[in-house]
């Protein structure tokens, strides 16, 4: 009867972030389905919107692209296990200080990251690497700066 009580106590007191945050990349609350799962019933969706409630996309092969809760980095999921992580801001720290992650578009070899309208970035699917970035310097101009 000890040992229930406290395994209960100690369940009690795991940490909820912990919690909700090891269910998340399976949890379609949170993810939406890309246009490569579209059944052709007219629902394609060829941009995802990064909400508070929408922090990521679920693509083929059970892939799961996930947007941290602060909108920095990009982490890729596949059967729940952490493919790879990448913080898409960071490149564009002096231009875009407070830049958050608020759209994603998958396609065949690249994802592209969109930073609100300031900036974007295209990540490789396969590993992750920043391939890309993109910033407005000027509003009639957006000019490309390839790494």
């Amino acid at each position: 009867m000890r040992r229930i009580f406290g395994l209960l106590i100690w369940a009690a007191l795991l940490p909820a972030p912990l919690l909700a945050q090891k269910a998340l990349p399976t949890d379609s609350t949170s993810t939406e389905p890309d246009q490569e799962l579209d059944d052709f019933g007219g629902h394609f969706k060829g941009i995802h919107r990064i909400t508070t409630k929408m922090r990521g996309v679920r693509g083929a092969g059970e892939t799961v692209y996930l947007v941290s809760a602060d909108g920095r980095r990009l982490s890729v999921f596949r059967e729940n296990k952490l493919l790879w992580a990448t913080n898409v801001v960071a490149p564009f720290k002096a231009e875009i200080p407070a830049g958050r992650i608020s759209s994603l578009v998958l396609s065949s070899h690249i994802l592209f990251v969109g930073l609100g309208k300031r900036g974007s970035a295209e990540v490789d699917r396969r590993t992750g690497r920043i391939v890309s970035k993109y910033f407005d310097h000027d509003p009639s101009n957006l000019a490309a700066e390839p790494h």
